[in-house]
């Protein structure tokens, strides 16, 4: 900033035997230099701005001209305006917010939001104004207190020939205790899970149903007969004498002594692989759903497959650890390479394994993402190549010079 100013200044002087009037020019030259990365500006998001004539409102400039505070992305006056929730609203209307609008207190409420006159009560029932001394305020709801003195969800009823049963108003005649939203006579029926069951039908409670424990059993919420039985499997009675429960399902003692999954098998005949039965003259151990003979095969991953083929697994597959390596499951050939990159075989004095791609040590000697570059020479940002000569640091994917430019969020400003 450059600024040259001038005064004229009249004094007078001698010049022989005469005094003369001399005009003297008074040059003021006042010089401001302002460094271009710091001095006289500042970064607001991914601007750049003048800190002396504008400000910075949450990632937006504003002008100072426009007042003296922020209100979300823009400046105001808060002599004259208040920020409500963001945005500006006249003091003229009120001194306080509600949500977004100013109102005035003396005169009015914030309900939830909502500005309501106080003509209409002195306290807020949801977004509503309600006098307490003739309402009551139920969930939200405004009621008139001549229906009851007690709230019930949004109703209002009178505890003397009322009750309330979760959230609904039921009436006493039916019963002086609630079940579920009902009222019920506890003296001949039973509350089960929020039904009514009669007396008669029992003394207990069976899912929803009453049962007399000396004729019947409950089973997983369903009544049984003790007739069919003095034990419960799954929803039925059975005779643990003569059955086995095998998952929920009785299961005949003549068909073996253990279970495997829903059926009985015989241990000395049989084998349990993952709930299926399988005859042991198939194997001596399981593998997945079958049986296998360990001195022939090997288990890979619930497949069964030849030794000749190799003594290691590599998932379903396998194979021999002196001609093959297993990468990712797969296996791949020694003659590929000694390491794995991914799914494939590479040799790591000729390539690099770049985030599962085999990249030659000729390209450079680090990984940036799936390429390779020389360190040397190159930066890696965020898993781009950029040329050190375009700078020392990263912005975002590109290289910038710090003491010529700033980085605003990944960007070169």
């Amino acid at each position: 900033m450059l600024i040259v100013g001038y005064h004229n200044l009249m004094t007078g002087a001698c010049v022989g035997d005469k005094m003369k009037e001399i005009t003297l020019i008074v040059v003021c030259l006042v010089i401001t230099i302002i460094d271009p990365v710091n001095g006289g500006t500042s970064v607001c998001g991914t601007r750049r701005y003048e800190t002396d004539l504008n400000r910075c409102c949450n990632g937006a400039v504003a002008s100072k001209s426009d007042g003296n505070s922020c209100c979300g992305t823009k400046a105001y006056d808060s002599r004259l305006s208040l920020c409500c929730n963001g945005k500006t609203a006249n003091k003229a209307d009120g001194t306080k917010c509600c949500d977004t609008k100013a109102y005035d207190s003396n005169l009015s409420l914030c309900c939830n939001g909502n500005t309501v006159s106080k003509r209409d009560g002195t306290s807020c029932c949801g977004t509503k104004a309600y006098n307490p001394t003739l309402s009551l305020c139920c969930n939200g709801n405004v009621v008139s207190k001549r229906d009851g003195t007690t709230c019930c969800g949004t109703k209002a009823y009178d505890k003397g020939i009322k009750l309330c049963c979760n959230g609904t108003v039921a009436s006493k005649t039916d019963g002086t205790s609630c079940c579920g939203t009902k009222a019920y006579n506890s003296t001949l029926s039973l509350c089960c899970n929020g039904n009514t069951a009669s007396k008669r039908d029992g003394t207990k409670c069976c899912g929803t149903k009453a049962y007399d424990p000396n004729l019947s059993m409950c089973c997983d919420q369903e009544r049984a007969s003790k007739s069919d039985g003095t034990s419960c499997c799954g929803t039925k009675a059975y005779n643990p004498n003569l059955s086995l429960c095998c998952n929920g399902k009785a299961v005949s003692k003549g068909e073996g002594t253990k279970c495997c999954g829903t059926k009985a098998y015989n241990p000395t005949l049989s084998m349990c692989c993952n709930e299926e039965k399988v005859s042991k003259a198939d194997g001596s151990s399981c593998c997945g759903k079958k049986a296998y003979f360990p001195d022939l095969s090997i288990c890979c991953n619930g497949n069964t497959q030849s030794k000749r083929d190799g003594t290691k697994c590599c998932g379903t597959k396998a194979y021999d650890p002196n001609l093959s390596i297993c990468c990712n499951l797969e296996k791949v050939s020694k003659s590929d390479g000694t390491s794995c990159c991914g799914t494939k075989a590479y040799f790591p004095n000729l390539s690099l394994c770049c985030n599962g791609k085999t990249v030659s040590k000729s390209e450079g000697t680090k990984c940036c993402g799936t390429k390779a570059f020389d360190s040397n020479l190159s930066l890696c940002c965020d898993e781009s190549v950029a040329r050190k000569a375009d700078g020392t640091k990263c912005c975002g994917t590109k290289a910038y010079d710090p003491r010529l430019k700033m980085c605003c969020n990944g960007q070169i400003c």
